[in-house]
């Protein structure tokens, strides 16, 4: 697969849940199942919950490379994970693979599997505009670690949805079995700042998806200190407001 390739740093990996940790007891593909459960919710643009940021990437199938989303800036708190998905895929038994009916879950693994396969190059950089130094990072140095497969999910689509005619899977309402799978990120404990987040790539069937999102966190008022060179340290190249960030919710369990 074609690897996307840059000069820039990399964001220190203490911001970003590593492959084999879990947020919150939920490892990365639980995070997943609930992600594709918000996306194909009644309202997704407008029904975050208080433990993630959800983002979702421009939907719709595009082949042109220029086609970028770029939502109005969005506020959070500090402690808020940001789900990244840079190249997705989601299918359900009863759907269609190149054709042919998906009848089990030996199909539906096998689906996802060629899908998400067929995607590269891709990319996920991070930029903070508050900063005095605003060079632009890599999320995360190498994302082929960062592609996972969720369990099986009973998956409740939404009539009231608005993109069931947008995906690159034409999806149905109503409760069904499904399996998603993909490169995700999940952005943890960044300090108050203004950061910028860049990703997307080329998915199955000459499929691109670009984004930009900028995304204010806004400090909670705790644990205020003034020493402030353990975080400069661990935050690299970012520059740092004068706050700590959260202990971090990630645990090994």
């Amino acid at each position: 697969m074609k690897k996307f390739k840059t000069n820039v740093s990399q964001l220190n990996r203490s911001f970003v849940l590593d492959p084999s940790e879990n947020y919150r007891g939920l490892p990365y593909g639980e995070i997943i199942a609930r992600w594709n459960r918000w996306l194909m919710g009644p309202d997704p643009d407008h029904d975050n919950g208080e433990e993630f940021l959800f983002l979702r990437g421009n939907i719709g199938h595009s082949e042109n490379r220029r086609s970028i989303y770029r939502p109005p800036v969005m506020t959070i708190s500090e402690g808020i994970a940001i789900t990244v998905p840079i190249v997705t895929t989601l299918y359900c038994i009863g759907d269609y693979y190149e054709g042919a009916l998906i009848r089990n879950e030996h199909e539906l693994i096998r689906a996802i599997n060629m899908h998400v396969t067929a995607a590269g190059p891709f990319w996920a950089t991070i930029q903070n505009l508050d900063g005095t130094n605003q060079q632009t990072m890599k999320i995360v140095q190498n994302l082929e670690d960062y592609r996972f497969q969720s369990p099986f999910f009973d998956l409740d689509i939404s009539s009231s949805n608005p993109f069931l005619d947008c995906m690159d899977v034409p999806v149905s309402p109503g409760r069904r079995q499904a399996l998603a799978g993909g490169y995700f990120l999940l952005v943890i404990d960044l300090p108050a700042s203004l950061y910028r987040i860049k990703f997307g790539g080329k998915g199955y069937n000459n499929f691109h998806t670009s984004s930009v999102y900028d995304i204010r966190i806004l400090h909670d008022g705790l644990d205020t200190v003034n020493d402030i060179s353990e975080i400069a340290a661990n935050l690299g190249s970012i520059s740092t407001p004068q706050r700590y960030p959260k202990k971090s919710r990630k645990d090994t369990s």
